[in-house]
């Protein structure tokens, strides 16, 4: 899938997308949202591997 597909799949615009992937925006808890509805996976999922 690319950038394009996935940021529009997700509903956020390729401009923030891209500045995310880069580094340079942070994502909000909404756009978290959004990607978790988007892979069919519950929020805290995208976390869970993430170290304390």
């Amino acid at each position: 899938m690319s950038q394009m597909e996935f940021a529009d799949y997700c509903g956020i615009s390729l401009a923030y997308y891209g500045r995310v992937e880069l580094g340079r925006h942070s994502l909000t808890v909404s756009a978290c949202y959004k990607i978790s509805q988007a892979l069919g996976i519950r929020l805290a999922d995208l976390f869970s591997d993430l170290v304390e």
